[in-house]
């Protein structure tokens, strides 16, 4: 598309800013917006994501380690986000001539008014020139040449107290006129807009979309049918429009669909909410698991056929009804068992899980059912249909688990489980036997209570269990410690679904900008760690060449000494370890002699200088005679130590 550049130079400044400081302030932006508006996502609280981002060492590895342009720069959008008080995004669709296209708008809110040139960075500002008025509005455009090459540009004004940035001058303009007019049909009059907002949205972060809207632009070239796949697999085609809402500073998410009520995804979603039971059968182990609303069994699977039937013609899987259940059938037979039978005796919920890890081992269906001795049956009969071997029958805690080859079953108090392993229908028994169950976990009561009590669906989520397991570094596991336990529940009502996302309330208050925090500490320690490394790989290198340059000219000796390249001017200054601020040890300080350079037979594997120390990250940085350099962990330095003694040895003989 031809303003893909241009929009990429908006966003970037968007998400720049998004990290800065900002206050709530009352959202009038909506209002201002067109009708048909796409999408509009709204910042109005991200002061910690700046915190964090100068918590991290990003900023002061760019501030004393990056070029005086980049210091420059990065202390000039600095100043920028200190002014800037609520962020607005907004995406516009248009056709012209026949080519479909986006545009943005990009709308920040100031403390108080400057002129455009004293806000802008100085890269920014060497590329502004004054562009036509709007009105009494100054307008700058930023003139890179590569952009308006494909005909891309940023348009740039400040009006009152606000820093406006359009991709397009209809658009800028169009804004401009509802700034001083107001505008007739704004985004807030739009029906969509209005169920999924319940008139004012709330959240730190909001984000508003039409599916419908975001495919319209595209045309009807390959990827929008694309797209449109996509939207109708999923059911998305169903959704007039969504709106996802997050405490950016505390634990909720919120996100509203407002779908069609007659498409065949609403009325698979629309069951009846229940109260979730399955967790007086799951262990305390558990780290994730999901469950939906079953109601009456043989309509919901009636009601889940039409909508695989749906989904697999979009798809081409099927060429018709005839077709997919004459594939239906023939699974039937394969199982040996009916799914019609065996929906009849599922009641109230059906789900899995995951006990102690993410894989086979812990995998578990789950079903409560109306019949359990004809459930148990069915499952017996299914499994000796697929000839899985021998029957093997144990009990535990006074219920018999059933086994033949890799399936498991065992039905109990109304619950049929299902799993490859033994083990974890042992620990579900064991678990409601011994009322060590899921439900009377206190993390899971902190979240749960959070969300509504009746749902369709329901999921929730704790690696507590599995930490250990998977080793995690301590940074990582504090990360993952204050994300989780998160539940999620989603419920249907008169065409709009809601799912909520919430977290454990944390004993000390935190919130997304520390967990950014961690994050970018991780992320800004690995970009320091690389540039160490760089550089000093780069010095291993300089110092290789100096020790070559300085035996050419001095007989085919090699330094005795560092300091050797310096005296005979085969290097400017020598260089330390970045990492530990320490001279490199060289081959000539091992040797006994004075080395020379001719007669290393094995340059490639000679090593010529290296870190004193194996300080970074327990590797070392090497330099061959050869003229490579290369990261050494401790083992393979010392296999090469060996190596370099042997033929340092070897040379001397020759001596």
């Amino acid at each position: 598309m031809k303003r893909t550049f241009a929009l990429s130079v908006v966003v970037a400044f968007a998400a720049f800013c998004a990290a800065c400081p900002l206050a709530a302030a009352e959202d009038d932006q909506a209002r201002l917006l067109p009708y048909n508006t796409i999408a509009y996502l709204k910042i109005t609280d991200a002061g910690k994501l700046q915190e964090a981002f100068a918590a991290s060492g990003l900023k002061e590895l760019l501030l004393n380690e990056g070029p005086a342009a980049v210091q420059n720069e990065v202390a000039a959008w600095e100043r920028l986000a200190a002014k800037i008080k609520t962020i607005h995004v907004s995406f516009h669709g248009f056709t012209e001539y026949r080519n479909p296209d986006i545009d943005l708008l990009f709308v920040a809110e100031l403390a108080k008014h400057e002129p455009l040139p004293a806000l802008v960075s100085p890269i920014v500002a060497g590329l502004l020139v004054e562009d036509e008025n709007i009105g009494r509005v100054p307008v700058y455009r930023v003139a890179f040449e590569e952009m308006e090459k494909i005909g891309s540009y940023v348009l740039l004004a400040t009006v009152g107290t606000r820093l406006v940035a359009a991709s397009d001058r209809a658009v800028l303009r169009n804004y401009l006129a509802a700034l001083e007019q107001g505008r007739v049909d704004s985004l807030t009059e739009h029906p969509g807009y209005r169920r999924v907002s319940g008139g004012k949205p709330e959240g730190d972060l909001i984000l508003y979309t039409t599916p419908a809207g975001v495919i319209s632009v595209f045309g009807m070239d390959r990827s929008a049918r694309r797209l449109r796949m996509l939207f109708d697999i999923t059911g998305l085609r169903h959704v007039r429009a969504a709106m996802l809402m997050a405490e950016l500073a505390g634990t909720k998410i919120t996100c509203r669909l407002d779908m069609d009520t007659g498409s065949n995804a609403w009325r698979l979603l629309a069951q009846p909410a229940t109260a979730r039971k399955m967790p007086d059968y799951l262990p305390l182990s558990t780290v994730f698991c999901a469950a939906a609303s079953i109601g009456d069994g043989k309509k919901t699977l009636s009601l889940f056929h039409e909508f695989l039937l749906e989904v697999l013609m979009h798809a081409s899987e099927v060429d018709g009804r005839e077709d997919y259940f004459e594939k239906i059938r023939e699974a039937e037979r394969e199982l040996g068992i009916s799914f019609y039978e065996a929906a009849g005796l599922v009641d109230g919920e059906i789900g899995f899980l995951f006990d102690r890890e993410f894989d086979d081992d812990g995998l578990c269906l789950y079903a409560q059912t109306v019949d359990p001795a004809r459930g148990l049956k069915l499952l017996g009969d299914f499994a000796e249909a697929e000839g899985r071997g021998e029957l093997e029958t144990a009990a535990v805690d006074g219920v018999n688990i059933n086994k033949r080859g890799q399936f498991v079953w065992s039905v109990f108090d109304k619950c049929a489980l299902m799993a490859p392993e033994r083990q974890t229908v042992e620990n579900c028994i064991r678990a409601y036997k011994q009322g060590q169950t899921l439900s009377k976990d206190e993390h899971y009561r902190k979240v749960m209570e959070q969300l509504p009590s009746t749902n369709v669906m329901a999921a929730y989520l704790n690696l507590a269990p599995m930490f250990d397991a998977l080793n995690l570094e301590p940074g990582a596991r504090d990360v993952w410690a204050r994300l989780l336990p998160v539940g999620a529940t989603l419920t249907a009502n008169d065409g709009l679904v809601e799912i909520r996302i919430v977290r454990e309330l944390p004993d000390k208050a935190s919130n997304i900008g520390e967990l950014f925090g961690i994050f970018l500490q991780r992320v800004g320690g690995g970009a320091r760690q690389r540039a160490r490394v760089t550089a000093c790989l780069a010095n291993l290198r300089q110092v290789a060449v100096a020790c070559t340059v300085y035996a050419i000219d001095h007989d085919d000796i090699l330094p005795a000494h560092l300091n050797d390249l310096v005296d005979a001017q085969a290097i400017q200054r020598l260089p330390n370890c970045p990492a530990c601020n320490a001279r490199y040890d060289t081959a000539m300080g091992v040797a006994k002699a004075r080395l020379r350079l001719s007669r290393i037979q094995r340059p490639a594997s000679f090593m010529i200088a290296w870190c004193p120390a194996p300080a970074h990250n327990g590797r070392r940085a090497v330099a061959f005679a050869d003229g490579h350099v290369e990261m050494l962990t401790v083992n393979e330095f010392n296999l090469h130590m060996a190596e370099l003694r042997k033929q340092i040895a070897e040379i001397e003989k020759q001596d």
